[in-house]
């Protein structure tokens, strides 16, 4: 992925911006999982070279790319009605999983990004389906707490 992922990464947002409303239409949640677990595999870049870890610009790029994806995926959750089957909770906390393990690396510019997505995270509304709470971060009204506005 370190020869490809870093300038796909960077279309993620755009694409979830365009395509959100024709979502049901045009794209199944079939491929919306695997699309999922490509975001999910980005975080997973550890590749290394002389200039020392580069995955770690792909990690940062794809916890943005990820955190606006989510945060556009709950935006729009109303009008899609089959919102469980193209991201089911399970999904989501895995992404949330993802992103919290970048929160511990060693680069403080990983930990930095990662901070301020989790964050937009935390204070996004959940979405606006049946159930919702299935999609709450465990603990978020204490981490809340923690990080104030």
């Amino acid at each position: 992925m370190s020869k490809t992922g870093y300038p796909i990464v960077s279309q993620v947002t755009l694409w979830a911006l365009l395509l959100t409303p024709k979502l049901v239409t045009d794209i199944s949640p079939e491929f919306m999982a695997k699309f999922l677990d490509a975001l999910l595999e980005g975080l997973a870049e550890y590749t290394t070279d002389e200039r020392g870890d580069v995955g770690s610009w792909i990690r940062t790029s794809w916890v943005l790319g990820l955190s606006t994806f989510v945060q556009v995926l709950f935006a729009h959750s109303k009008a899609l009605p089959k919102f469980i089957e193209y991201f089911p909770p399970e999904k989501y906390h895995a992404a949330i999983g993802g992103i919290l393990k970048q929160g511990v690396e060693r680069l403080d510019n990983v930990r930095q990004q990662t901070g301020t997505q989790f964050v937009k995270l935390l204070r996004s509304p959940l979405p606006e389906v049946d159930d919702k709470e299935r999609w709450k971060i465990f603990g978020s009204e204490r981490m809340i707490d923690l990080f104030p506005k």
